[in-house]
């Protein structure tokens, strides 16, 4: 069975350049993508929660049904 892809977490760990260079040799070997992941650091959650205590607008889009309105 051949892997199209392979993702393989990038970090600033010790291990990190062996298991690059495992991912790459699969990656090549397969004729795969190779696709690296690694973290940003920021939440995108906490990003959003806190987008409208900067003082500035609310990027969100308004509710339907307006602000008073409630499920039924």
């Amino acid at each position: 069975m051949a892997y199209q892809s392979i993702l393989v977490h990038a970090d600033l760990s010790r291990h990190a350049p062996q298991r690059i260079a495992i991912a790459a040799r699969l990656a090549h070997a397969h004729q795969a993508h190779l696709i690296g992941a690694a973290m940003t650091g920021v939440s995108r959650f906490t990003l959003e929660n806190n987008r409208g205590m900067r003082g500035g607008a609310d990027q969100r889009p308004a509710r339907a049904g307006g602000a008073g309105a409630r499920p039924v």
